[in-house]
């Protein structure tokens, strides 16, 4: 079946020849008409390729940003969470001084004491 359709093919393009040649005048403005055809056929393919690579491109794009605002999310709120623990950490290192000066102070206090009853 493939070899009738290229002896068809054959005998067609051959039809063709024979009829473009039988009509020698309007031959530059056919020719140019089929070149300008298959120019633009080309360009279509072109278009439609770029097109594809376009969207692709695009498609990656928007997948990029949407890691990158994904990760920012997840900075942030790492950034909150430390922020929290810091916050914590120094209350606990006031109250872990303020608990020493007070120790200390008490210690003094009763210190004082001390030399003043010895004073007397």
């Amino acid at each position: 079946m493939s070899i009738t359709k290229a002896l068809l093919l054959a005998i067609s393009v051959a039809i063709i020849i024979l009829s473009v040649g039988c009509q020698e005048e309007k031959l530059p403005s056919e020719k140019k008409s089929r070149i300008i055809a298959a120019e633009n056929m080309k360009l279509k393919k072109e278009l439609e390729q770029r097109d594809k690579t376009i969207e692709k491109l695009n498609k990656q794009h928007e997948k990029q940003v949407q890691q990158q605002k994904e990760l920012l999310a997840e900075c942030l709120k790492q950034k909150g969470t430390l922020e929290k623990q810091l916050q914590q950490n120094v209350k606990e290192q006031i109250d872990e001084v303020l608990a020493n000066v007070i120790e200390e102070n008490a210690k003094l206090q009763e210190e004082i004491k001390k030399l003043k009853t010895q004073e007397r």
